[in-house]
Parts: C-alpha cells; structure tokens; sequence
C-alpha cells in the first residue's frame, strides 16, 4: 500500500502561524501583568503593553482583513506549483490562480465575455455558458481555427460526467480570443477573452490537469474554511485508495453512490467487475496517488490525481478523475474518468508544440466591459494611477543608468519589439546602452487611462546620448503579472 503524495500544503503553516502570534500575545500581556510597576520598571511596563497591542493588532488583522488570505471557494486543493482557472460569470472576470510559497495567489484577473443568456446551459444554441468543473482537452490554431477565434481556442470537455448524467447537450465551448471589439455576455456559450490574455492563460494551463471552474459568481472564503473542507475530502480519498489497495470490497463499494455510473456499469455491475479484479490479484494491489486537486462546486465535487495502479504482473499509470456527490454530510463517488499516461503525454506534447506557433495579435482589440469601476478594478483608480506613474518613473531611471537588468525586469517575458521577441529584443538594447553612452529621458505630458485590467500610459518622450537623439510620442500598456505591473507592449511615433 502506498499513501497519498503530494498531499495539499496550501492552507500548512497558517494555523501554526496564527497560534505563534497568539502566544506572544499570550505572553506579553503576561509579563505586562506581572511587571511592577514602580519607578524603574514603570517604562518597561509601558514597551512591553504596547508591543502586546502591536501583536493583538496584527491577529486581528490576520484573522479578518487582507485578500491574501481569501480564496475561491471552488479551489480546496491544489499541489505546488499548480494553476487553476476560476470563471465568475456574474462579474465577467477570469481569474488565473497558482499555490506559490504555501498560498494560493491571484495570478492574473482579466475581463471576459460569456454567453448572451443567464443560467446554465441545457442545450445546444440556448447561448448559455456551462457552469461547473472542466479541463482543456487540446489546442486549435490558424489556419486550421476561423479568424472570429482571434489567435487560438483551447477546447473545454463540455459535457463533462455530469453534465451528461443531467442530458445537457451542445458541444464546441471553448476559451477563445476575438478578432473584433465586443462587450461582456455576448457569445453564444463559450468564454471569450482578449487576445493579449488568451496568450498569457495557454501558456500557463496543462492539457487534462488543470481545472478551469465556471460559476454563476465567485465566493471567496477565509483559507481557514476552505482548509477543512480539503481535509474531509482528502480522508475520504485515502479510505477510498486505501479500501482499494487491500481488497477490501466491502469498505471499497462504500465509497460509491447508489446511482454510480462509469464505463457502462451501475453499482451493482461495478462492484461484480471489481470482484473480479481483486480476485485476479489475490486481493493486494499497489494503489499510488499523487499530487490530488480538490474542487468543489454546489453541485458536485471533483479529485483529481495522477494514479499509478500496480496488481501481479500489471501496471497502469495515468489521471483519474472521481466525481463526488454530497448528501447528508457523506461523500460518494457517483462516477469516475481515466485517461492513460501515454495519451496525456502525446497530446501534451503537441500542444506545447502549438503553442511555439503562437502569434500575436494583429489587432487591439477589446472585450468592454458595462460593469462599475469597483467591479472592474481590483485597486481604486487613483492607487492605479499612483502606481502607473511610479512604475514608469522607475522603468524611466533604469534606462537612464543603463541598468540592462533591472531595466529588462519592467518589462514581461511575452514582450515583442517588431520580430523580436523578449531576448532578442533584451540583446538589442544591451547593446545599444552600450554604444550609446550616457542617456538622458525626459517625458512630458503624461496621460494615464485604465482599460479594463490594463493600464495605457501615453507621454512625449525626449531622448538624448552622445551619438543620438530622438523625440515622439510613446505609448506603453501595462499589465499585471504575478502581483506585480510590467510592460506589455509599447508604442513609438517619431516627432517629425
């Protein structure tokens, strides 16, 4: 028997973190209490309460304030290094999220368009976007994907299990770009982004693992709550492999729904099917999980894992999905996918083969969004402005000292420049800070406009070195990228 790996270590620290801070509180205000306070020991009394404050202050803090601390309810487990996708229909917003560093982190928000109609979709060309738990299944490009898909379309598995259990029909939902301006729900049932975004998502998804969640609205929990959800269903995951694993068929049969479905077999001629197995292999198998995603909707839940199955002289490797139903506070397995390695494997590999074949788009175009700037904007405007204006002032320093470095680090690595890409583009001004020596910027008239979750900066530029000089307007479009702006594409017309 081998036990789950890779067991989610998102929400590992937080409660320890917090009990840490409450017992030097605790202590604290215990010396606080016991410190006389007589003339030489008066101002020491005084250090020690406001330090405890200072500590109160920052559990509190901990406890109930800072988005740090929230998360989709949707995500209760993910590996490290992992991505999931969250839809919010109701905000039409797309959420990119990643477990880094023990958290799970708010990658990328980008405005999206989802379909002409409210609720979820029952059949096809009811122009509603599916809500519930999918997986991309490939990747489309042109030629072979119509110009109206803008620069590539990644294939959701709609109808998911139980989408077909509940017969809801229709197929072709996508994630998609556009090769026009459009306005938010206006497609007929796939989730439309910006080409510049869509760009930035295929690159970060995998084929078949990464789970893309599509809900009516998003929830965002304390890490706390979400913490225990996991748990349960990571014991439920373990009794199940464990069962599994031993040959208990009794313990095993439990885990499953009375109304189960897989391969063609209900229970009873699932738990025949199995019976057999287990006989084959003497009742001892090797059962490995690894690396298990947990998502949770109202409806169902789905685990996810890489399962490594060894019985006599058989081994199977591959990724297993269990789709879990709720009733009475017990979990059940109403019905379960499995895909062999070797076709994650060749189908991953020309994926990534397409997306070296990804080209920017040709136009700008826009997804426009009706909705208030509260929903809109993660930060108020005035904060973006503030920091538009710091981060080009900075970007505007690094160039001056020929800092390469530092100066390459405002801008992202999905940067081009003409036909160079991001190091070829880095090799060039290398060099041309080096020829040019000393450097002297000056930006006047400096307009800063949001768009959607973007920032466009307009200026008038000057610049000036020993062997050259130039003047125009420029134009740079910042995004952000793991919490932090940098330079998406810039834009220069020389002054005549």
């Amino acid at each position: 028997m081998c036990p789950i790996k890779g067991r989610n270590e998102a929400f590992q620290g937080i409660a320890s973190e917090k009990r840490f801070r409450l017992d030097i509180t605790e202590r604290l205000l215990t010396s606080v209490k016991n410190t006389n306070c007589g003339k030489g020991k008066k101002f020491t009394g005084l250090i020690l309460l406001f330090f405890s404050f200072i500590f109160l202050f920052l559990n509190i803090e901990h406890a109930f304030g800072g988005e740090s601390l929230l998360a989709p309810s949707s995500i209760l487990s993910l590996p490290p290094s992992a991505c999931a996708v969250v839809v919010d229909k109701a905000s039409q917003h797309l959420f990119l999220l990643l477990y880094d560093k023990g958290q799970l982190k708010v990658v990328k928000k980008v405005i999206c368009a989802t379909g002409e109609k409210d609720g979820n979709k029952k059949k096809a060309g009811d122009k509603r976007t599916p809500v519930g738990i999918y997986f991309c299944k490939g990747l489309l490009l042109p030629p072979r994907l119509g110009a109206k898909y803008g620069i590539c379309a990644l294939p959701l598995n709609y109808p998911n299990l139980i989408d077909r259990r509940h017969r809801r029909d229709g197929n072709g939902i996508w994630i998609h770009g556009i090769h026009e301006d459009r306005s938010v729900k206006s497609t007929q049932g796939c989730v439309v982004l910006q080409n510049d975004d869509l760009a930035f998502l295929a690159r970060h998804i995998h084929l078949y693992t990464t789970p893309i969640v599509i809900a009516e609205k998003v929830l965002f929990l304390p890490e706390e709550t979400l913490k225990e959800h996991a748990e349960r269903v990571l014991k439920f995951l373990e009794r199940w492999r464990n069962a599994w694993a031993s040959g208990d068929m009794k313990a095993y049969i439990a885990c499953y729904a009375p109304n189960f479905l897989a391969k063609g077999m209900n229970l009873s001629q699932w738990h025949d099917y199995k019976s057999s197995l287990f006989k084959r292999y003497h009742y001892k198998m090797l059962v490995q999980v690894e690396a298990p995603v947990i998502i949770h909707t109202d409806a169902y839940d789905v685990i996810s894992f890489k399962q490594v199955f060894h019985g006599g002289n058989f081994r199977a490797v591959g990724y297993k999905r269990l789709y879990l139903q709720r009733k009475g506070g017990e979990r059940r397995i109403i019905g379960e996918e499995w895909i062999p390695l070797s076709v994650v494997e060749k189908n991953w590999t020309a994926f990534r083969r397409g997306l070296a074949f990804l080209k920017p788009p040709r136009g700008n175009y826009r997804i426009v969004s009706i909705a208030s700037a509260e929903a809109t904007n993660r930060f108020p405007k005035r904060d973006l402005y503030k920091e538009a204006r710091e981060f080009i002032n900075n970007w505007k320093a690094s160039w001056e000292k020929r800092d390469i470095k530092r100066f390459s680090s405002f801008y992202s690595k999905h940067f081009r420049h003409g036909s160079m890409d991001f190091k070829q583009w880095k090799r060039y001004k290398t060099h041309t800070f080096m020829k040019n020596g000393p450097i002297r910027i000056v930006l006047r008239d400096m307009k800063i406009q949001m768009d959607g979750d973007k920032v466009a900066a307009r200026f008038y530029q000057i610049y000036r070195s020993r062997v050259f000089r130039d003047r125009g307007l420029k134009e740079l479009v910042l995004s952000q990228e793991l919490g932090t702006w940098k330079i998406l594409r810039e834009r220069w017309s020389r002054s005549r």
